[in-house]
């Protein structure tokens, strides 16, 4: 596979000349909407910002070391939050985002 620089014109006309031949197949990112304002005038957060806020959210009820928790990956992360809020939308959390 060939490496294409975005600064060089020749990858620009090879877009160009692809999206005109209906060649070009989009694919988005997980963090393709950060940053996107939200429908209740919040913004959608990063994933690093997520990974944050779940675990203040964490360490403030379970008292587990933060510098720890922070070492982990956010799946763990996430796995971790889900058990100790079952109901995520009670302790507002993801409308902490949506929101503020």
């Amino acid at each position: 596979m060939e490496e294409l620089k975005l600064s060089l014109q020749e990858t620009k006309d090879f877009f160009v000349q692809a999206f005109r031949e209906n060649m070009l197949v989009p694919i988005l990112g997980s963090g393709f909407t950060r940053g996107m304002n939200t429908s209740k005038g919040g913004v959608v957060p990063s994933g690093t910002e997520l990974k944050t806020e779940m675990i203040n959210r964490i360490v403030s009820k379970l008292k587990i070391d933060k510098i720890e928790l922070n070492k982990e990956s956010f799946s763990s992360v996430a796995e971790l939050f889900q058990k100790t809020y079952p109901s995520p939308s009670k302790d507002n959390v993801i409308e902490y985002f949506y929101k503020n």
